[in-house]
C-alpha cells in the first residue's frame, strides 16, 4: 500500500494535466487506503484542477468511514461552501448502503 507522501508526490506530478485517466488512476489506488481525511483535502484544496475534483467525490463515498466523516462536517458547520456535495455525497451512501446515519441525513437534507 502507498503511503501518504507517495500520494502527494503523485497528487504534484497529475494534479495539471488535465488527464483523466491518471486522475482516475489516482483515486483507485486512494480508494484501497484508509486516507479518507487526505482525499477529502484534495477535493477542498483550491490548487485542484475541477475535473480532478469531480473525479475525487465521485468516488469519496466509497471510504469505509465517509459517511461519519462527512456528518461530523455537517454538525460541526464546516466547509458549508461544499454543503451541496456533502449532502449529495451522503445521500449517496444513506442510499446505497443502508447507512446507520440514514435519518440524520434526511433531516439535514431538509
Amino acid at each position: 500500500m502507498k503511503e501518504i507522501k507517495d500520494f502527494e508526490t503523485w497528487y504534484k506530478k497529475i494534479n495539471k494535466t488535465n488527464d483523466k485517466y491518471e486522475y482516475l488512476e489516482f483515486v483507485g489506488e486512494l480508494m484501497g487506503t484508509p486516507f479518507t481525511e487526505y482525499h477529502y483535502s484534495l477535493i477542498l484544496n483550491k490548487n485542484t484542477e475541477n475535473a480532478f475534483k469531480d473525479i475525487l467525490w465521485s468516488r469519496f463515498d466509497e471510504h469505509e468511514d465517509a459517511g461519519t466523516f462527512l456528518l461530523n462536517k455537517l454538525e460541526n458547520n464546516e466547509d458549508t461552501e461544499c454543503i451541496v456535495k456533502i449532502l449529495f455525497t451522503l445521500g449517496k451512501i444513506a442510499d446505497s448502503k443502508n447507512g446507520k446515519q440514514k435519518e440524520k441525513v434526511y433531516e439535514y437534507a431538509k
